[in-house]
C-alpha cells in the first residue's frame, strides 16, 4: 500500500519512494516527485507554488478567451502563512508515512514548527 488509499508494485517509483520514506502528496496524488511547484494546466486546474495556491477560470470558453488575449488564466489565489506550511507538511508526512518527526519539524520551520508543536502536546486522545 501506498499512504492511504494507492497500491503499487515493490518495484515501482512509488513503492520504493514510500520505502525510502521520500513519497510525496499533491492535487494529483500521491508522487516521488518532490517539486514544491505544480503548475495547473486547463480550466479550473490548480497550481501551487511556495507562496501559496492558485486556480485557473472554470469555464471553458472564459479559459481560452483569457489564454487566447495573452494572459494568465488564474481567477484567484490564497497565500500561504508560515503556520499554513507547518501544517501542510505535517499533513503530507502524515498521509505519506502515518507519522513524522517533531526534530524534523523544528529543523524545518524552526519558530513556526516549535510553536506548533508546543500547541499540538495539548491535544487528548479520545477512545
Amino acid at each position: 500500500a501506498i499512504g492511504l488509499d494507492h497500491f503499487a508494485k515493490p518495484d515501482d517509483a512509488l513503492a520504493i519512494a514510500a520505502r525510502a520514506g521520500v513519497l510525496h502528496r499533491n492535487f494529483q496524488g500521491y508522487t516521488e516527485d518532490r517539486c514544491p511547484t505544480l503548475i495547473g494546466l486547463g480550466p479550473s486546474s490548480i497550481g501551487r507554488f511556495r507562496q501559496g495556491y492558485v486556480q485557473n477560470m472554470a469555464s471553458t470558453a472564459g479559459y481560452g478567451r483569457m489564454v487566447a488575449d495573452g494572459g494568465l488564466a488564474a481567477v484567484r489565489g490564497v497565500a500561504l502563512s508560515d503556520d499554513d506550511r507547518v501544517r501542510g507538511w505535517i499533513i503530507e508526512r502524515l498521509m505519506c508515512d502515518f507519522a513524522f518527526s517533531a526534530v524534523d519539524l523544528v529543523e524545518r520551520f524552526g519558530k513556526a514548527g516549535e510553536k506548533l508543536l508546543h500547541r499540538s502536546r495539548s491535544i487528548a486522545l479520545h477512545d
